[in-house]
């Protein structure tokens, strides 16, 4: 692994945890202590800390036989700090509204490009549809 490197894509992450991206996917979906930031594009973005986890993940999964319910367990029973926790869940719910709210800017603008909807100000958020 590159210590220069701050962030990895999930092509980079596989080949170094020799795992598929519909594992690594599946995984981020049901382990709370698996969530990689995501780029203004949406794709993924982990660090060393996050390929660290994965890595603990692949133990646990492969050689321990934990299922997610396990895992997640294992890494509430070793963090041990819900204020930590809750930290964690409230970041994580954090970058899923803020993906959700770059989609619906999308929507948006593509529905004023088609002449749509017309927006008094970009600030405003309360359009109206054109006459």
């Amino acid at each position: 692994m590159e210590n220069d490197k701050i962030y990895y894509s999930i092509s980079e992450v596989c080949k170094i945890c020799e795992l598929k991206p519909h594992t690594l996917r599946s995984w981020e979906e049901g382990i709370v202590a698996l969530k990689p930031k995501k780029n203004k594009f949406g794709h993924r973005i982990y660090t060393s800390q996050d390929i660290k986890k994965i890595k603990i993940i692949k133990k646990l999964v492969y050689i321990d036989k934990l299922s997610i319910k396990g895992i997640n367990d294992y890494f509430l029973s070793k963090f041990n700090n819900t204020k930590a926790q809750k930290i964690a869940e409230i970041q994580s719910l954090w970058y899923e509204i803020y993906d959700k709210t770059q989609n619906l800017k999308k929507f948006i603008d593509n529905l004023e490009s088609n002449g749509i909807l017309h927006f008094v100000s970009r600030d405003s958020s309360v359009g109206r549809a054109k006459d």
